[in-house]
């Protein structure tokens, strides 16, 4: 990321020619790809599709990787830190924004037979507003086409089930949640935790075309005075397992 952000400096230097400047922009652009390249990491021996704690971002930054698909009147995305902690901060201001960000996926996000596509995340509400995309897990099949779906609205974790929203229990404010989703895309059904407790069992995919999965949307979609902070990005694709999650060997 060090090398982003002096290639990024360099790049703005108002005093360069404009070679100079071309040459900067393209050291930029390889110093972004591979920090993207790392995205797709082995940690503590799980190779992931994604894997965003935001460690090895900049406090007051916007995250690297990530793509913005909404960022309305005045709103943010910011990357902040807490007793040694960094994650990403989404908020609005006074006037009603969008905050939607996309977190896409490298590698083949797809399983079959007795294989689970399982997606985590953790997120916390800072104030209260009516609805927030929490992960919209986006297939190859169309850029409105999201396989798997969880939300918050008004108070309660929000899970998609066919074409219908269900809300599957309460949540607090100023708290931190994990959630994972497991999916079983040859059934096109996912199984919903809450800090690790089930909270929705079977759903049906909200849609359930495409050969794999691209990425997750996840955001503030027009609301005023909204704040919502994420952490702990992953996905990966595994076997059914009973107990800890396995280790893959480092390839």
């Amino acid at each position: 990321m060090a090398e982003v952000d002096k290639a990024e400096e360099m790049a703005f230097n108002p005093d360069l020619s404009k070679e100079q400047f071309d040459g900067e922009l393209d050291n930029l652009a390889q110093a972004e790809e591979a920090l993207l390249g790392s995205l797709n990491s082995v940690q503590n021996g799980v190779a992931y599709n994604a894997y965003r704690d935001f460690s090895g971002d900049t406090v007051g930054k916007y995250p690297y990787g990530i793509t913005t698909e909404d960022l309305t009147n005045g709103a943010t995305a910011t990357v902040k830190e807490e007793d040694g902690n960094k994650f990403l901060r989404l908020t609005t201001t006074a006037t009603s924004g969008k905050a939607n960000l996309f977190l896409p996926y490298t590698g083949e996000v797809k399983a079959e037979g007795d294989q689970r596509i399982v997606i985590e995340y953790r997120a916390r509400l800072n104030s209260s507003f009516q609805y927030a995309n929490g992960a919209m897990m986006r297939n190859d099949s169309g850029t409105g086409n999201y396989s798997m779906v969880t939300a918050f609205d008004t108070g309660k974790f929000i899970v998609q089930n066919g074409g219908s929203k269900k809300a599957v229990q309460n949540v607090s404010y100023n708290t931190w949640y994990k959630i994972k989703m497991v999916a079983n895309w040859d059934n096109k059904t996912y199984n919903v935790y809450l800090d690790d407790v089930p909270v929705a069992t079977d759903y049906n995919f909200r849609h359930t075309g495409g050969d794999k999965l691209i990425g997750q949307r996840f955001g503030i979609d027009g609301y005023a005075n909204a704040s919502i902070d994420f952490d702990d990005f992953k996905a990966m694709v595994i076997f059914p397992f009973d107990g800890p999650m396995p280790i893959q060997e480092e390839r």
